[in-house]
């Protein structure tokens, strides 16, 4: 008789740990929102507005336990500091790794201005070379222009072959005219970034004088 109540006794243990289990399953433990409200009295309740939720919340169980600490939202001002805060650190990060290509290629001042003597000499031989093409298809132009008029002063036709001749050299021309203001544009890019190096690389030297 003893050893069947004992049985039952534990029957009943399992199947009220079962059900236990099961109950935790099934509900787990609910949540509540903490906060202070508008007169600064702190509450516990199971929802919050949207504008006591930008002020800051705690998540707790019913007997307080914190689960999670959502912080105020960012004030306008405060966004825009991060955001400046943010754009100064990327700041420095370029500078740096602009410094750190410099030190890599260069040793002194000069050596980036004779770099930057290379390389717009070479665009000044390039220049000249395009100059010089734009002065000869001006000159086929009044050659051509000239046979032309001659033909005119003759009462002769105009050959369609002259006529081609001018208007595919006025082609060229236009070309060779923009090809020297790209140049001229590159030029200009060129020297700007070199005198911005030198003026970086002198700007390291003197910080390390320091």
């Amino acid at each position: 008789m003893m050893m069947k109540k004992s049985l039952f006794r534990s029957m009943a243990l399992v199947a009220a740990l079962v059900a236990a289990d099961v109950a935790m399953a099934v509900d787990p433990v609910k949540t509540y929102y903490r906060y202070r409200n508008e007169r600064g009295i702190m509450v516990i309740d199971d929802n919050i507005s949207p504008e006591m939720a930008r002020r800051g919340y705690d998540i707790v169980t019913i007997n307080g336990t914190l689960i999670e600490r959502v912080p105020p939202a960012l004030t306008d001002e405060q966004i825009k500091e991060k955001q400046v805060e943010a754009e100064r650190i990327k700041e420095e990060a370029r500078i740096r790794e602009w410094e750190i290509s410099l030190l890599r290629k260069y040793r002194t001042v000069e050596e980036i201005e004779a770099a930057r003597d290379r390389v717009l000499k070479e665009f000044d031989n390039q220049l000249e070379i395009l100059r010089g093409n734009l002065v000869s298809q001006r000159s086929q132009i009044e050659v051509q222009q000239q046979r032309a008029a001659d033909l005119e002063r003759r009462g002769r036709p105009v050959y369609d072959s002259i006529r081609d001749n001018i208007t595919a050299l006025q082609q060229e021309m236009a070309a060779t005219e923009n090809s020297i203001a790209l140049r001229q544009e590159e030029i200009a890019k060129v020297r700007a970034e070199y005198d911005a190096d030198i003026a970086q690389f002198r700007k390291m030297l003197a910080r390390r004088k320091k």
